[in-house]
Formats: structure tokens, C-alpha cells, sequence
């Protein structure tokens, strides 16, 4: 629960470079929530770059941003909000989304890396596998998540 959290926000804070940052932070978050993928999609310019892309097992993503949805990151831009997709394919917001339908989506939840009100990145998490898997609590751990991670993105922006 809450301790094993604050275990993994501690583990977080003693790594010192940001892409081993951004690394343990979707790890994190995919034990944390039962997500069998995630990312790091930083933006730059109006751009989303993926700086980091692991699932399950600690195993590194291939083609990470052809596994993203456009239209899910594009709301979290929007809003500078969290979203929680239980269903993306029967959604009604998102199930006229192409990349929606094309990755078959299931459970998705992003959330927005935020630095004095700047949008620095998204966190996004999903499950192709299991529908209605985030709920409010695992809403609410991404959201601690991000929280810990604004600053792994901005260190990597600036290196950029």
C-alpha cells in the first residue's frame, strides 16, 4: 500500500541520472497499478518525444510511439488533467479515435508532468488486455507518480 509507495517515491529520489529516472518511474507505476506498459512522453515545441517506454518485467519498449494513443494524449494536454480510459474501445469519447481502434486499446490512465504550471510531459500507463483495470486509487498513485517525476523530465529537457 501507502509504505511500499513511499519505499518506491525514495527509491526514485536517490537515482541521479534522469533517464534512469524516467526508467524507474514507469516501473514503479506499472507494479503500482497493474499496467502491463507505460511511457514518458515528454513535450517539446508542441512535440511528444517517448523518452522512456517499459512493461512489465522491466523490459524495454520498441516502437514506443506507435503504441501511443493521439487523441488520449492530446485530452491531457488539453486539460493539464488526468484521464482514466476503463474501456477505449466502447468509449464514447475516444472509440472514434483511429489510433484508439488501431492499438485496440483497453485500460489506459495519463496523467500530466507538470513544473510551475508548465506542461513538461505526460505519464501514460495502459493494459491491452483488461478492461476497467485503473480506477480512482490507481488515478490517485499515477497522479503522486507524476508528481516525483516532473523533475527527471525537466533535468532531461535540459540536456537535451
Amino acid at each position: 500500500g501507502m509504505q511500499r509507495l513511499a519505499e518506491l517515491v525514495r527509491l526514485l529520489a536517490e537515482l541521479r541520472h534522469p533517464a534512469q529516472q524516467m526508467n524507474a518511474l514507469l516501473d514503479v507505476a506499472i507494479q503500482a497499478t497493474g499496467a502491463e506498459k507505460g511511457f514518458v512522453v515528454l513535450t517539446v515545441n508542441g512535440d511528444n518525444h517517448v523518452a522512456a517506454a517499459r512493461r512489465v518485467a522491466e523490459r524495454s519498449l520498441p516502437d514506443a510511439v506507435q503504441q501511443l494513443s493521439d487523441s488520449i494524449l492530446a485530452r491531457v494536454v488539453e486539460t493539464r488533467k488526468p484521464v482514466i480510459v476503463s474501456d477505449a474501445v466502447n468509449d464514447t469519447q475516444f472509440r472514434s479515435s483511429e489510433s484508439v481502434m488501431n492499438l485496440r486499446l483497453s485500460s489506459v490512465m495519463a496523467a500530466p508532468l507538470l513544473a510551475h504550471g508548465r506542461l513538461l510531459g505526460i505519464i501514460y500507463l495502459g493494459n491491452d488486455q483488461v478492461v476497467r483495470l485503473f480506477d480512482e486509487t490507481s488515478l490517485d498513485v499515477l497522479t503522486v507518480l507524476a508528481g516525483q517525476g516532473q523533475w527527471g523530465c525537466w533535468l532531461c529537457r535540459q540536456t537535451r
